[in-house]
């Protein structure tokens, strides 16, 4: 796009766009830094066998512009929450469904896995 305005118009309707369609909800303040890393995660997530590692400090909104920039591509978001008593059979099991999706359905999917 050739304005940062007309980006910053076109996430704002993303974003209006997943709030309706989700349960979880995207409040996020549109900053050029934050849209330049949202372009950034929709260019890798667009490419032939496109991955990235994120790393940043918890609130940074690396995490939520991932979600979004999922939604944006119509992928499916594999996105594991990890508790004290997850087990390595739980952990095989979200793997194996995962990949039978992406591999079997062929399904484009996102795997978003945080620290926490």
């Amino acid at each position: 796009m050739d304005s940062i305005e007309r980006v910053k118009s076109a996430v704002a309707d993303a974003i209006d766009n997943y709030n309706a369609a989700s349960k979880k909800k995207i409040n996020i303040v549109l900053f050029e830094d934050a849209l330049r890393m949202l372009c950034k995660i929709n260019r890798i997530m667009g490419s032939p066998f496109g991955h990235a590692l994120l790393i940043g400090l918890g609130g940074s909104g690396s995490h939520t512009l991932t979600r979004l920039a999922t939604f944006m591509q119509d992928y499916t978001i594999y996105e594991i929450e990890m508790e004290k008593d997850f087990s390595t059979q739980e952990w095989l099991d979200f793997i194996r469904d995962m990949l039978r999706n992406i591999v079997l359905k062929s399904q484009s999917g996102v795997f978003l896995i945080s620290d926490a």
